[in-house]
């Protein structure tokens, strides 16, 4: 029969040599043998010490493995040369997913943009800023207050003229803004004329009543007056018996009424709290 051949255990026929071969064939069946093991395996030069399960192990491998390991970043102080991408939830550390994930959008370093912001409290500006796009909310002052302080709408709207001056009321009317030198208060001015044709009157603050009735008048002053209230009187009627009652409050340092005793002069009155109706000219 003729010896079979082959370099490689898979070219190999496990039917040869058949029983019916010479005994005298079998050194050509062993070194074909020897030849297909050193073919096979023509570096092993020792004892081959891998299990079968560790030798599987090499089933998959489609390149060098040393190669591949090489390639690979050790899990202790990894150095990447080049951009590595990390799962979308990744931690470091006891940096969270969602601290790592603040980071994007980040265009320069954060230290530095945080360094030029301005503190929230307590901070210093300098140089020009411009606040057109937004609004700006102040704390209101008190009126009165001096300093450096902002000062809101409502501030400036209690400390400046408008439309409706501050502490325009019912009992402002008539008056005009004056000062004594350290705060500023309302006064009357001109006061207007009232017509008084009875001989009584109720007269009222910051009017001027001018009596025509041919008999005498008396003017009763109001009862609970307040400071700077003015009220004035003029004997139209020429009578030198025209009278003005204070009504609990004193006239001219006096408790008691005045009679008007020269029709040529209007009277001016003008109260101060604490002392009664006094004498202006």
């Amino acid at each position: 029969m003729a010896v079979e051949t082959a370099l490689y255990p898979s070219q190999l026929n496990t039917a040869l040599p058949a029983s019916s071969d010479f005994v005298s064939e079998g050194d050509d069946h062993l070194r074909l043998l020897k030849t297909v093991v050193k073919t096979t395996f023509p570096n092993l030069g020792g004892a081959w010490n891998a299990t079968q399960t560790e030798a599987n192990y090499i089933v998959g491998v489609t390149s060098g493995i040393q190669g591949q390991l090489d390639s690979k970043a050790p899990k202790d102080s990894p150095v990447f040369t080049t951009a590595a991408t990390l799962p979308a939830a990744t931690t470091i550390g006891t940096v969270t997913t969602a601290e790592l994930l603040t980071l994007s959008g980040v265009t320069s370093s954060i230290q530095t943009q945080i360094n030029g912001k301005g503190a929230i409290t307590g901070q210093a500006w300098t140089g020009s800023h411009s606040f057109t796009g937004g609004s700006i909310t102040v704390p209101t002052l008190t009126p009165g207050s001096t300093g450096n302080g902002a000062a809101s709408v409502d501030f400036v709207n209690s400390a400046a003229f408008a439309s409706t001056l501050p502490g325009q009321n019912a009992a402002t009317a008539g008056k005009f803004t004056t000062s004594n030198g350290s705060s500023a208060s309302w006064a009357f001015p001109f006061l207007p004329e009232v017509p008084v044709l009875g001989t009584t009157v109720a007269a009222a603050v910051g009017s001027l009543y001018r009596l025509h009735n041919v008999a005498a008048t008396t003017v009763t002053l109001p009862a609970s007056p307040s400071d700077g209230d003015c009220i004035a009187v003029f004997a139209a009627n020429r009578l030198t018996t025209n009278v003005i009652a204070g009504n609990g409050n004193n006239l001219c340092g006096l408790a008691e009424d005045m009679t008007i005793d020269n029709p040529y002069l209007p009277v001016q009155l003008k109260f101060r709290a604490g002392l009664g109706w006094d004498l202006i000219l």
